[in-house]
């Protein structure tokens, strides 16, 4: 068995409220710091998670999760190793931007986005699709070095909501030909290459693919909600 114990995400949104700013910003690809309560909260993981047997820690290469790891890892006296294909969703144009004024400035675009983020992207940024085509190949290659052994893996919201749908799609579907429309990707050692559609798939999966972008949107709106 290949088991992905732990996916963790940093801090769930302390950055955004407290480290970027007290508004509601889009911080995606940017770069930001983690906030006091995050370091607070890490520590806190960390402490619960010392006494699991974890072999190998992995994060996102953006800084806040580099530190999330770090905490979490060092009662273990492991070094995370940072891998690029597991960083935040870009959010092209909106990133830094307050919701409200990307409401303001992007309505019609902030609307389509809302109800199919997997198939649509903000201007210059990643669909969840594009997401999916370097997020999944990468927890495969971590899996296959890890065999039998358990892994922690600190990404990002968005990014680990859509792995985690995507990974729930894979297992479930009822059709051997539906790794055709995942992204597609191929490996050699330790680096992958992929590429992904940019439209949905053509049915039957266009079901499951809908049901996962309505998942992601649900728990956005959740996660918003609370």
């Amino acid at each position: 068995d290949v088991r992905l114990d732990h996916l963790i995400e940093d801090a769930p949104d302390v950055y955004k409220r407290q480290a970027h700013s007290a508004a509601d910003r889009f911080s995606g690809a940017s770069d930001v710091d983690l906030a006091e309560e995050g370091r607070r909260q890490a520590t806190c993981l960390a402490q619960r998670l010392a006494g699991e047997p974890i072999a190998a820690f992995y994060c996102s290469p953006l800084r806040r999760a580099i530190e999330t790891a770090g905490l979490i890892a060092r009662p273990h006296g492991l070094t995370p190793a940072s891998v690029a294909d597991l960083r935040e969703i870009d959010y092209g144009l909106w990133e830094g931007l307050p919701r409200d004024e990307v409401l303001a400035r992007f309505a019609d675009e902030y609307a389509a986005w809302e109800g199919d983020p997997l198939t649509l992207a903000p201007r210059d940024g990643e669909t969840g699709l594009a997401v999916l085509a370097r997020m999944l190949p990468a927890l495969r290659d971590i899996v296959r070095r890890h065999e039998g052994q358990r892994v922690a893996v600190v990404a990002h919201k968005s990014a680990n909501r859509l792995a985690l749908c995507g990974l729930c799609l894979l297992y479930t579907s009822e059709s051997k030909s539906s790794t055709s429309s995942l992204p597609t990707c191929s490996a050699s050692g330790s680096t992958s290459r992929c590429r992904s559609s940019t439209s949905a798939p053509k049915t039957p999966l266009r079901k499951g693919w809908a049901s996962m972008a309505r998942r992601f949107a649900a728990s956005r709106a959740s996660s918003r909600a609370t």
